[in-house]
């Protein structure tokens, strides 16, 4: 007697099933076949120093699509409707190495990019003078440049790895010592270090004082020039 009532609950399930199968909501903004769909993600990060101090006011920009953002007090950014697909992104700050990066943006999923920038050395100031010595023995005069610099580093002065003099005319390069004043650097060359006959040879070929940093990076002054060299010395007369 219950075979017929088994019956009638197989079919009953059987009914139902075509109604189980039928199409799921689509509402859903991540599923893409919804008509609700965005193809596009968020780009986040931090820009910071090599402490890892947040940089502020850090320009950051993503592209293609002329993306710019800034950083906030603590370094941190954030780009928002970011289509799908590959992207460069770059920092800069002032006072900064420029940092640059690719990643790739997928829908619904946030990326992550952080930015560790290597603070610039710079040359604060500087004079390269000639000096003119007549002296008792050798009786030849002494000729000779002299060169001072002060340099310093966003990243701290002790980042200072190297500060050199250049010339480019004959691929000469002479380093400056550090001193004990702490930032300044200062070198002699005598006319017989030169790769000139004379320091008259030199007189408005270009120089370079160069400064560099633990990480390699180096900043440039501009183009300096000889314009003087004393050739007659002072001599008491009473």
């Amino acid at each position: 007697m219950n075979r017929p009532i088994l019956g009638i609950l197989l079919v009953g399930l059987i009914a139902l099933t075509p109604g189980c199968l039928g199409d799921a909501d689509r509402g859903n903004p991540l599923d893409p076949l919804s008509p609700n769909f965005l193809d596009e993600g968020q780009v986040g990060g931090r820009v910071a120093d090599r402490s890892l101090s947040g940089i502020g006011s850090s320009v950051v920009t993503l592209s293609p699509g002329g993306f710019e953002t800034t950083t906030d007090n603590s370094g941190n950014f954030l780009f928002s409707g970011v289509p799908s697909g590959a992207y460069t992104i770059n920092s800069t700050a002032v006072g900064y190495a420029d940092a640059s990066d690719t990643l790739t943006v997928a829908p619904g999923l946030p990326a992550t990019v952080n930015f560790e920038l290597n603070g610039l050395p710079a040359l604060d100031s500087w004079t390269i003078n000639t000096a003119h010595i007549s002296r008792w023995w050798p009786l030849e005069d002494l000729f000779q440049i002299e060169i001072s610099a002060q340099a310093s580093d966003v990243d701290g002065v002790f980042d200072v790895e190297r500060v050199w003099l250049e010339i480019p005319d004959y691929t000469f390069a002479d380093t400056l010592q550090s001193t004990q004043t702490v930032g300044w650097f200062a070198g002699t060359l005598e006319e017989l270090d030169l790769p000139t006959p004379t320091i008259h040879s030199l007189m408005g070929r270009p120089l370079h004082l160069s400064v560099m940093d633990g990480l390699d990076l180096t900043v440039s002054s501009p183009t300096l020039q000889l314009v003087r060299v004393i050739d007659e010395t002072p001599e008491a007369v009473e």
